[in-house]
């Protein structure tokens, strides 16, 4: 037989220390790995069941002052909507009036020029016909007899023409003017 000796027997001993050990090991590192894990998940548990309902209440209050931050921009939009029409109708108004005075003046300036200037120059033409010398005889008799005339004719039809134009109730400066316009007759119902 096989006789070992001593030191091969506190080898083999030693070995089979380690290797028990070694399981001791595995056994307390997996028993402690459990006990972790056990402790991890009591741990998520309770920090869930305390974060919850903190959860649900930060919900409640943000849904509360989103709701008051609606209605505050509601109201502060309508109070916009309200000003802006209020500035409309007031630049709506300054608007109608420059252009009713715009009108005005487009209608009477013309008026005002022709009034002016009709007789001026009809006097001027009349005076020119005095103060032409008697050298040039026939044509001053041309010019006095027969063009000074039709001229002051022609500027006094300008000046009844306007007067016409500006009287008609139909025509283009009534339009512009907003002069009452004729009103039509109805036919006689048999």
């Amino acid at each position: 037989m096989f006789f070992r000796t001593k030191s091969e027997k506190a080898t083999d001993k030693a070995v089979s220390r380690a290797t028990e050990a070694k399981e001791s090991a595995v056994e307390a590192g997996t028993q402690a790995t459990d006990s972790i894990r056990a402790a991890a998940v009591s741990v998520l548990n309770s920090v869930s069941e305390a974060v919850a309902p903190k959860a649900e209440h930060a919900s409640e209050v943000v849904k509360e002052r989103t709701a008051k931050a609606r209605e505050a921009a509601a109201d502060r939009a309508a109070e916009a909507r309200e000003e802006a029409a209020d500035r409309t109708s007031h630049f709506r108004s300054a608007a109608t009036e420059r252009a009713t005075s715009a009108r005005d003046r487009a209608v009477s300036n013309p008026d005002k020029g022709i009034d002016s200037a009709v007789p001026r120059a009809q006097e001027r033409i009349g005076a020119a016909g005095k103060s032409i010398d008697s050298a040039v005889d026939s044509a001053r008799d041309t010019l006095i007899d027969d063009l000074l005339p039709r001229l002051q004719e022609m500027l006094g039809n300008v000046q009844s023409g306007k007067d016409d134009i500006l009287a008609r109730t139909d025509g283009p400066i009534a339009t512009v003017t907003g002069a009452p316009k004729a009103k039509k007759r109805r036919a006689a119902r048999c």
